[in-house]
């Protein structure tokens, strides 16, 4: 592999979770990021192209379940898009061992990189990225995690929301953050759906892997070892890495990144305010949102 510094963004794309809160709707019975009830390109296709259309990104690394990894392989190459990491979990972990995963494997892979971490089960429209701001995070903030956060669509206690404190001096849309607000109730959440310092938490993050991987080494000691130890001895077949050791299942954790790390350490993190059209659609609101505003089937 090249280990050649570059200044490409490396995407590490989230693609094995189940789906569980929507199956109902979903008569296909695939998980949400692999069903057409979304549109004519699934949830998956459509962050594959997000990240594949511009000149920001290098190629995605594909974190997934063992047991999807044909559903990725033949939705990437309907639309054309090659893949040449496709990371096969044995069992699904949650995102905190998904984002240090895809941290310490691309660096392995790669060397020293800026990733972004994205889930592939939501529905995002017009993404883009300030490059002022990633040019200031890559040169001046190697030790922060960027967040990305939209202004709330409807109020909502199904979703996380952050709440901004200042903007960082002399750098437009670039924030400090205040507190983390994890699915509040329905009167906080009319509260927070006014107040125009709250953002949704799109769980999208982009940080310097080799910078954070030793960050995961003194803080998650228990998730890093096992992930290290996995991916020093995985095998690849084709484009697929197939990780296979008893290391990985003594993993205990099966929380989100946010809660063990970003909500612990926010002072580690800064804010962006992104104006796309951002959705979950992982709960009966986001579906029913999403019908009524005609922006699904």
């Amino acid at each position: 592999m090249n280990k050649k510094k570059s200044n490409l963004i490396l995407p590490i794309l989230l693609a094995g979770g189940e789906g569980s809160r929507v199956n109902k709707y979903i008569s296909d019975g695939l998980p949400k990021q692999f069903s057409n009830f979304f549109g004519k390109k699934t949830l998956f296709q459509q962050a594959l192209l997000r990240f594949s259309n511009s000149d920001d990104f290098d190629h995605p690394i594909i974190i997934t379940n063992e047991k999807y990894k044909l559903y990725v392989k033949n939705q990437s190459r309907e639309i054309g898009v090659p893949l040449k990491n496709i990371v096969c979990e044995p069992s699904a972990k949650n995102t905190a061992v998904s984002c240090m995963l895809g941290s310490y494997i691309s660096e392995k892979l790669y060397g020293e990189r800026w990733i972004i971490v994205a889930p592939t089960d939501h529905l995002m429209k017009n993404f883009n990225l300030n490059k002022e701001i990633l040019n200031l995070m890559m040169k001046q903030m190697e030790n922060k995690i960027l967040l990305i956060g939209v202004y709330p669509k409807y109020c909502s206690s199904e979703y996380g929301y952050i709440e901004i404190k200042e903007e960082i001096l002399g750098i437009q849309n670039l924030y400090t953050i205040k507190s983390f607000r994890e699915k509040p109730n329905s009167s906080l959440a009319k509260k927070i759906y006014n107040d125009k310092n709250f953002l949704w938490n799109t769980g999208i993050f982009m940080f310097n892997n080799k910078k954070h991987n030793s960050i995961f080494k003194d803080n998650f000691f228990n998730i890093y070892e096992p992930i290290s130890i996995t991916v020093d001895n995985f095998k690849k077949i084709n484009n697929s890495i197939i990780l296979k050791h008893v290391a990985f299942d003594s993993i205990v954790t099966n929380d989100p990144f946010d809660k063990i790390y970003i909500e612990k350490k926010f002072s580690e993190v800064v804010v962006t305010k992104h104006h796309s059209n951002w959705y979950d659609c992982g709960s009966q609101t986001s579906i029913e949102y999403l019908k009524k505003e005609k922006l699904i089937g």
